[in-house]
């Protein structure tokens, strides 16, 4: 179970706040309304030495969120 404010991505333990987030998505410029398709979230990881990215699952990013402001 993850700690308040944290989220689990690709089997590591993140603390929300210690990452950059990144949400790519994509526009249909076809339709009237503006429409968004995420096609991926992830977040990059800082220590002394590297960065590292992680995908992580938006739903379980919202559940660390919700968390964090409870």
């Amino acid at each position: 179970m993850a700690a308040r404010g944290a989220v689990t991505a690709d089997g590591a333990m993140l603390v929300i706040g210690s990452a950059i987030l990144t949400e790519e998505e994509l526009t249909n410029d076809n339709a009237s309304f503006p429409v968004y398709h995420r096609l991926s979230t992830v977040i990059f990881v800082s220590s002394k030495q590297y960065v590292e990215m992680f995908t992580i699952d938006p739903v379980d990013l919202q559940a660390a969120l919700n968390k964090d402001v409870a």
